[in-house]
C-alpha cells in the first residue's frame, strides 16, 4: 500500500522511516523515504496478511512520530 503525506517545516531529502507495530515492537520497514522540497512524501509497504496493522511515521535524526494509523485488511 501507498503511504503519502506532509512533513511541514523541514528541509528537502529529510530521510523519513515507516514502521509498524508488531508483538507490541516497533519494526521498520526496510526503505527509508525522503521528503521533496514541498515536505511531502510517499512510500510502499507490504503489510502482510489479514486484520488490523498499526503504522506510523517516524523522522529518527528529530526524534518526530506521527500519530499511528490504523489499516484494516480484509
Amino acid at each position: 500500500m501507498r503511504i503519502s503525506g506532509r512533513y511541514p517545516g523541514t528541509p528537502a531529502r529529510t530521510t523519513l522511516r515507516v514502521e509498524h507495530l508488531e508483538r507490541g515492537a516497533w519494526r521498520r520497514f526496510p526503505l527509508p523515504t525522503t521528503t521533496t522540497p514541498s515536505g511531502r512524501f510517499s512510500a510502499y509497504v507490504e503489510l502482510g496478511g489479514r486484520g488490523r496493522h498499526l503504522v506510523r511515521v517516524v523522522d529518527p535524526v528529530r526524534g518526530v512520530t506521527s500519530p499511528a494509523v490504523t489499516v484494516s485488511i480484509l
